[in-house]
């Protein structure tokens, strides 16, 4: 076989990966129905107020904290909350929960989506939803914040 076939073979096997995480993303994240950025500021509560109209669908919190230029990639802690319009409490997210994981070696380097995690959760109220959250680590430049509906 040719050194060009090979390498066109390669090439579309990659875009196949590229596409098959796009789609295993969508697929885990539901179609974005509330998303904002906000301030990284340590030891700041930020409170944030959205309103989910199709209940009893599963729902996805997606939180990715993204670390000021310079930093490095430390791991990063938040603590938050997510209640209902009768104050339940949906989600809770303590300290216990790293954002970043663990390096696997000294050469390696996190990327964007290292420190995204997903919190599914199941709203059975329509109305107005409250998330809190807290950031307790240094040198967090911004937190993106994204809640998405899976199902019609």
């Amino acid at each position: 076989m040719k050194w060009y076939i090979k390498l066109a073979l390669v090439f579309i096997a990659i875009i196949g990966l590229v596409i098959g995480f796009i789609i295993y993303d969508r697929l885990t994240s539901g179609k974005i129905i509330y998303k904002t950025i906000i301030d990284g500021t340590q030891y700041k509560q930020q409170v944030l107020k959205f309103n989910i109209e199709q209940p009893k669908l599963t729902h996805v919190l997606i939180i990715n904290p993204s670390i000021e230029s310079g930093w490095g990639d430390p791991d990063v802690f938040i603590i938050a909350t997510l209640t209902d319009p009768q104050n339940n409490n949906l989600v809770t997210i303590g300290r216990d929960i790293v954002f970043g994981g663990i390096k696997p070696s000294p050469a390696y380097q996190r990327s964007y989506s290292d420190y995204r995690e997903k919190f599914p959760f199941k709203p059975t109220l329509v109305g107005e939803y409250t998330f809190k959250l807290t950031v307790l680590t240094e040198h967090v430049k911004d937190v993106y914040i994204a809640v998405g509906r899976k199902g019609k």
